[in-house]
Order: structure tokens, then C-alpha cells, then sequence
């Protein structure tokens, strides 16, 4: 490591709140630079690299958060204008609410569940237990409606809508 990086790291220490460790460092720096590093130092040195990774990972974790906040946003943004195409094509009567129906008995088509549209189809994957397939239409995840159960997911009160041309 060069003092220069030496330095940098000391840096990046204090501002997280390390000044002792930040110290050591800019004295191990100026002996480097001075060429009077001795086996203490070598060991500072070790120490600074595994340093160094904690800090690359957590560079990367906060990547990461800063990733999933803007996925976020994105998913969010895409809720508002799903809602607000829903709104439109209600306003447009292109597509009308039915009278609330069980899962269980929702026909074929598309349905709302609280501000989630949502399609059912005629299909089952668990053919056991003859629970239909029913999808989340905007991001395609099965739909679970916020259970885990099937007999619960069965029971969940859905409004069905008409869609016309």
C-alpha cells in the first residue's frame, strides 16, 4: 500500500468516525515515505487491507441499498400509472366493476383486489387442490393477495371486471 493510499484510507476513517485508527495511519504513512517502517507497521499494514475490504464491502452493500431504492421507485412510479390507466379505462367504461365475489368464484377475466389488477385464469398448477392460477398484472407474480394459504387465498373477496372494447 502507498502512503498516498495510506493517507486516503486515514481519510475515509476519520470520517467514519475512527481517528485512532485514522492516526496510526498517517503516522505509518510518514514512515513509510521515510523508509523506517518496521514489523509493528508491516502488521498495520495487514491490518489496513483487511480494511480495506471492510470498506469495499460496504461500498457495495450500500450499492446495493441504493439499487433496491431505485427499483423501488421505479415499481412505485409503475403502480401510480397502472392506477392511473385503470382509472382512465373505469372513466372511458371500458372496464366495469362487477359485485365482490370470492377468489374461489371469480370468473375467468380480470379482477381487482383492493388497488391491484390482477387476471384469473382457467388454469391450475396444483391440480390437488384445484386452486385456478391468477396473476399479478403488473409485474406477473402469482397472486397470493397478501396470504399464504390457499384455502385463505381461496376466500378473499375480489371484484371482478367486465372489459369491453
Amino acid at each position: 500500500m502507498t502512503p498516498q493510499r495510506m493517507r486516503e484510507a486515514a481519510q475515509i476513517l476519520g470520517e467514519l468516525g475512527n481517528g485512532r485508527m485514522a492516526n496510526e495511519l498517517m503516522v505509518l504513512a510518514e514512515h513509510t515515505e521515510k523508509g523506517t517502517v518496521h514489523q509493528g507497521a508491516l502488521a498495520a499494514v495487514s491490518a489496513l487491507k483487511q480494511a480495506d475490504a471492510v470498506r469495499d464491502t460496504f461500498l457495495n452493500a450500500l450499492q446495493q441499498v441504493k439499487d433496491y431504492e431505485a427499483e423501488l421507485e421505479r415499481t412505485s412510479t409503475d403502480r401510480v400509472n397502472q392506477r392511473a390507466e385503470v382509472a382512465q379505462l373505469r372513466a372511458e367504461k371500458r372496464i366495469s366493476p362487477r359485485p365482490p365475489v370470492r377468489l374461489e368464484d371469480c370468473p375467468v377475466g380480470l379482477f381487482m383486489f383492493g388497488e391491484t389488477l390482477a387476471v384469473m385464469t382457467e388454469y391450475a398448477t396444483n391440480t390437488t387442490s384445484r386452486q385456478r392460477d391468477a396473476y399479478i398484472v403488473e409485474s406477473g407474480e402469482y397472486f397470493w393477495g397478501g396470504v399464504s394459504d390457499p384455502v385463505e387465498r381461496e376466500n378473499l373477496m375480489v371484484i371482478p371486471c367486465e372489459v369491453s372494447g
